[in-house]
């Protein structure tokens, strides 16, 4: 039986999404006065750098955002809007709540623009992958001699089935 939970954002990531968005995209707007404008301080050259620095940043992060969870018989599929990561359920060995801590750190991924994603470790867990968009809804799923994987759903028995 296949079943599907939605990531919900948490109202953190809302806003830190939002701020996010609006200063980079402040920071496009700015660069591109200040190289068309009456001023001109900034070259063609340095203005399509940072222009496609900017877009790499929030393309990337779009599409690794979280979007719904699905659960078959054999697995259970992280669905994001660019692809899927897949965790067999016979590689699970527990699942347990996760309670965030200071200690986290990111060792390589997106902390807070369209969730938070990718490899990320503390003292409690060890190394991570994490595909989280609400703390407060976060479990950690123990792996066969794999990275533990942190995930939100709001129902936690699309999990166990």
């Amino acid at each position: 039986m296949k079943r599907v939970n939605f990531c919900a954002w948490s109202t953190t990531l809302k806003v830190e999404t939002i701020i996010v968005c609006i200063l980079l995209i402040g920071l496009l707007v700015w660069m591109g006065y200040n190289c068309f404008g009456i001023n001109q301080t900034v070259s063609i050259p340095n203005f399509l750098f940072g222009a496609i620095i900017i877009i790499l940043i929030l393309l990337t992060s779009w599409l690794l955002s979280p979007q719904y969870i699905e659960s078959t018989e054999d697995s259970l599929i992280i669905h994001l809007i660019g692809f899927k990561y897949v965790i067999k359920k016979e590689d699970i060995v527990g699942i347990e709540c996760y309670k965030q801590t200071t200690s986290t750190f990111r060792v390589f991924a997106i902390g807070g623009l369209f969730g938070n994603v990718g490899l990320f470790m503390n003292n409690n867990i060890g190394t991570f992958i994490a595909f989280v968009t609400d703390f407060s809804h976060s479990y950690i799923i123990r792996r066969n001699n794999k990275k533990s994987i942190v995930i939100s759903v709001d129902d936690i028995s699309i999990l166990h089935t």
